[in-house]
C-alpha cells in the first residue's frame, strides 16, 4: 500500500469515527435537553401555569428523537424548556398577587 493510499485510508477512518462521535453527542445533548424540558414542564404543570403548546413541543421532540432527528428534537426540547421556565417565572410573579393589600 502506498503512503498516499495509507494517508487517505487513515483520513477516511478518522472522519468516520469523528462523525460517529458527533452523532452520539447530538443524541446525548438532545435527550438531556428533552429530559430537562419534561421535568420543567411537569413542575410548572402542577401550578396550573403551564403553557399549552409546551406539552406539544415535548411530544414532537420525542417523536423527532425516535426518528433519529436529534437536531429538531433538541430545538423543540429547548423551546419547551424555555417556555416552561418562563411559565414558572410567571407563576412565581403571580402566586402572591391575591395577598397584596392596597
Amino acid at each position: 500500500m502506498s503512503t498516499n493510499t495509507r494517508r487517505l485510508f487513515i483520513g477516511i477512518i478518522s472522519l468516520l469515527i469523528s462523525g460517529i462521535s458527533i452523532a452520539d453527542s447530538n443524541k446525548e445533548q438532545s435527550m438531556s435537553t428533552l429530559q430537562q424540558a419534561k421535568a420543567a414542564y411537569s413542575k410548572v404543570d402542577k401550578t396550573g401555569f403551564a403553557w399549552s403548546n409546551s406539552k406539544d413541543m415535548i411530544k414532537n421532540a420525542e417523536k423527532a428523537a425516535a426518528d433519529g432527528d436529534y437536531k429538531t428534537a433538541s430545538e423543540l426540547a429547548q423551546q419547551a424548556l424555555d417556555e416552561s421556565n418562563n411559565a414558572w417565572q410567571q407563576y412565581m410573579d403571580n402566586k402572591d398577587a391575591d395577598q397584596v393589600k392596597l
